[in-house]
């Protein structure tokens, strides 16, 4: 909304300076003088709009290009959350499983085999510790990567709109000019 703001300002200041310039030219014309300083005032202020009008273009392309990566980034997240999701899943299908084994061997008095199961379940407990372990280092990776594409994205937009404000100011001193 802003850069159409920005736009729409811009068109109407260089339309204004244009008629202006037009005038001014008209005027002289009348009066048999001729009118080349103006003509290159107006070619300058036409210059001017136009640089504008592509660093509007290019701030519009890079928002475009940061809702692409944060809507790559948010599917990134879900993929990697469901791949977590369905590894944490199957563990503790097995580790229900061996629990239905033990209470089995344990009704049957069977030490050897209830030793084994508990050391199997406590195998599961650690691998579960290890995926949550995993699954945060990979967030945070992941997370690190789109603050720094962010960051990125904001200093380019920074730059964008320093050189938008000089060619503003610099048209504006050629408004000004044109209309004295």
């Amino acid at each position: 909304l802003a850069s159409n703001n920005s736009e729409t300002e811009i068109e109407l200041r260089t339309q204004f300076a244009s008629e202006r310039i037009a005038e001014v030219q008209q005027l002289l014309q009348d009066r048999g003088v001729d009118p080349s300083g103006l003509n290159v005032a107006l070619n300058n202020l036409t210059a001017h709009k136009v640089a504008i009008a592509n660093l509007v273009a290019q701030r519009q392309e890079l928002k475009s290009r940061a809702k692409a990566l944060e809507d790559l980034f948010e599917q990134k997240e879900k993929e990697l959350e469901a791949v977590f999701k369905a590894a944490k899943r199957e563990l503790k299908v097995e580790r229900a499983n061996l629990k239905v084994q033990l209470a089995q061997a344990i009704a049957n008095g069977d030490t050897s085999k209830v030793d084994s199961l508990r050391a199997q379940i406590a195998e599961i407990e650690a691998k579960l510790d290890a995926l949550e372990a995993q699954e945060e280092a990979a967030e945070e990776a992941l997370e690190a990567e789109e603050e720094k594409l962010e960051a990125q994205f904001e200093a380019e937009e920074e730059q964008l709109e320093a050189q938008e404000e000089a060619l503003e100011k610099e048209q504006e001193k050629l408004e000004e000019e044109a209309e004295e």
